[in-house]
């Protein structure tokens, strides 16, 4: 049998023997085995690395473009409305459902804690720090990003009504397969000016535990207290408030804002430092209102801000009792074992 090997004249081999390719030549095809494999395994890791994620990134953008909705159930109760329980702690929170092409996606049923100091001390808020606090809830579908993928934007109230109507908020950002991308930013402090105290109501670099009934899952929020979704130009601007003074609950009050937009994903600032207003709308006081300077802002603290209220309830019982009225801290505990969080 005359070999099958090719000569580095590029001819045919005209060895004679036994087998397809002579002792000099018989490493040919080992070597075109070699290659076959290696060209096999250089396309599998190219589709592997490339071609795979390709397709499946198209295949999700795919199913992001598909008609999106949100349904929520509001006003939901256990009992009938004649025999229904007043105590906040015991509502029922709105129900949030995401639908991609009318199939439920995601759903959400929250609850709010918190467990800051200046809520504890104040009795409207003070249910905030040891019970979970059902939510009423709003969305908007929009395109933050301008990437034609619409974001699911929903913003969730405390659902307390006692003096006045809390005004502490959070914002989940979800896309339309219920998955979060952002929440509320946690605000910054400006340079210059010194926050030394803050209304009980005042949402700023407070933090909470957001408790989802449903997947039976707790994550920490930041808390704001305003929140609009703006459109300037074709841009989505993202505004959050937090009320940085302790005046009186009625009548003006020196809110922090900051403007984010949607990148990649994230929420990135608009402008390096936040802008000051002065205005009674909690949940746009931009609206109307001219941005004040630092100088500005150090002046209305200083004519507007009143003692923390614990102050203001020790120098109440010193007036009528002489001295102030200590809680006993070991009934304290007694009643925050007994509160019952009822998910």
């Amino acid at each position: 049998m005359r070999c099958f090997g090719i000569t580095k004249a590029k001819q045919r081999c005209k060895n004679t023997g036994k087998f397809p390719y002579c002792s000099k030549h018989w490493w040919q095809p080992l070597s075109g085995l070699v290659l076959v494999v290696s060209v096999i395994g250089f396309w599998a890791g190219f589709f592997q690395d490339l071609i795979k994620p390709l397709k499946e990134w198209s295949e999700r953008v795919a199913e992001f473009k598909k008609p999106l909705a949100v349904e929520i159930k509001s006003n939901r109760r256990t009992v009938p409305e004649w025999l229904q329980d007043p105590d906040p702690t015991k509502g029922e929170p709105d129900i949030v459902t995401i639908l991609s092409d009318r199939r439920p996606m995601k759903t959400l049923e929250i609850f709010h804690s918190a467990k800051d100091q200046r809520f504890r001390d104040y009795p409207p808020t003070a249910p905030l720090t040891d019970f979970r606090i059902p939510t009423s809830a709003e969305y908007e579908v929009v395109d933050l990003d301008g990437d034609d993928i619409p974001e699911v934007v929903v913003t969730f109230s405390n659902q307390i009504y006692s003096l006045h109507y809390d005004k502490l908020v959070s914002v989940l950002i979800l896309n339309p397969r219920g998955e979060l991308l952002t929440k509320t930013p946690y605000p910054t402090k400006i340079e210059g000016l010194e926050v030394v105290s803050l209304t009980p109501y005042s949402a700023f670099q407070t933090t909470g535990v957001m408790y989802d009934a449903i997947s039976n899952t707790s994550e920490t929020i930041t808390f704001a207290n305003g929140f609009h979704v703006a459109d300037r130009n074709g841009q989505r601007v993202l505004q959050f408030s937090w009320v940085i003074d302790n005046a009186g609950y009625v009548g003006p009050h020196l809110h922090q804002v900051q403007e984010m937009v949607m990148r990649d994903g994230r929420l990135e600032p608009l402008s390096e430092k936040p802008a000051l207003y002065i205005s009674e709308d909690w949940n746009e006081p931009w609206s109307g209102q001219t941005q004040v300077n630092i100088e500005a802002a150090k002046l209305f603290l200083k004519e507007h801000n009143l003692p923390p209220f614990s102050e203001m309830r020790k120098e109440a019982e010193k007036s009528f009792f002489g001295t102030p009225i200590r809680p006993d801290p070991a009934v304290q505990e007694t009643l925050r074992n007994k509160a019952v969080q009822r998910p």
